[in-house]
Formats: C-alpha cells, sequence, structure tokens
C-alpha cells in the first residue's frame, strides 16, 4: 500500500471504532419474565404457591430453565390484594415462545388439576401480569446475591 492509502485506512478503521455500537456486534445480554399473580384471598396465596412448588417451577426446571425466584412483597402486607411474583431467566428470548409450550405439553404437570382446571368462578388468581426485560448493556447478566 502507499502511504496515502494507509493514512485513508487507518483513519476509516479508527472512525468506525470510535462510532460503532460496542454493543451491537457482540450484544450478549439476558432476558427476564417477570410473573406477577395478584391474588384477593389468603386461599389464593395458598393455591398459588403450592402451584409453583410442586408443578410449575419443575416443569421449568426440565425445561432447562434454572435460578427461578418466587418472591412475596411484604411492604403492604394488610392490603386487599396479594402478590406473588416470579422471576425467570430466559436463555433467549425464543424461550417465551416456547416455555408455554413445553410446560403445556409436561406430562407431570398435568396433575395440577386443582390450579389448571379450577372454575371460572373459583379462579386461584385475579389476574397474571408477564413483564419481559432485556439486561442492562454493563451488566449482561444477573448475579445472585451472595
Amino acid at each position: 500500500m502507499r502511504p496515502k492509502n494507509v493514512m485513508t485506512f487507518v483513519f476509516l478503521l479508527l472512525a468506525s471504532a470510535v462510532f460503532a455500537n460496542p454493543y451491537k456486534a457482540a450484544d450478549k445480554r439476558a432476558y427476564y419474565e417477570i410473573k406477577v399473580y395478584r391474588l384477593a384471598t389468603s386461599e389464593q396465596v395458598k393455591q398459588v404457591d403450592q402451584f409453583l412448588q410442586n408443578d410449575y417451577l419443575p416443569a421449568l426446571h426440565r425445561a432447562g430453565i434454572g435460578k427461578i425466584g418466587v418472591f412475596h412483597p411484604t411492604v403492604n402486607d394488610t392490603a386487599a390484594e396479594k402478590r406473588v411474583i416470579v422471576f425467570i431467566p430466559l436463555r433467549s428470548l425464543d424461550d417465551l415462545n416456547t416455555i408455554e409450550e413445553l410446560i403445556l405439553t409436561d406430562v407431570r404437570l398435568k396433575e395440577a388439576n386443582a390450579y389448571l382446571d379450577a372454575a371460572y368462578n373459583a379462579s386461584p388468581y385475579k389476574r397474571i401480569e408477564s413483564i419481559v426485560l432485556k439486561a442492562f448493556p454493563l451488566m449482561p447478566s444477573f448475579q445472585p446475591p451472595s
């Protein structure tokens, strides 16, 4: 290369390094699903807890999803509405499409008849919300507290 072309090449290389998005090429950030179960009674809390502990979480583990968190907020413990929050780390965004299918086809999960087959007027929850999050660029995956 002649000096003029080398300088042009170096300039273009530096410019691309400065203006390129550092996260675009190797964006390995994780995704998370947060499910919020909104409940009215202590009986609903008990039903959801039993379903999560005995059926849903083991099915997620069998599907290859690990380190799931289940939380009961206690800030407003006397509130009329109770909540159970489930944190599910996803291996990829595609897991959103396949998790429910895997869980619905899980033979052992079908034994959760009291929860899954509840009558419309005796639902084990008032509402379920599902929130999908993407990890921050500088913390691409969650770190459980030590």
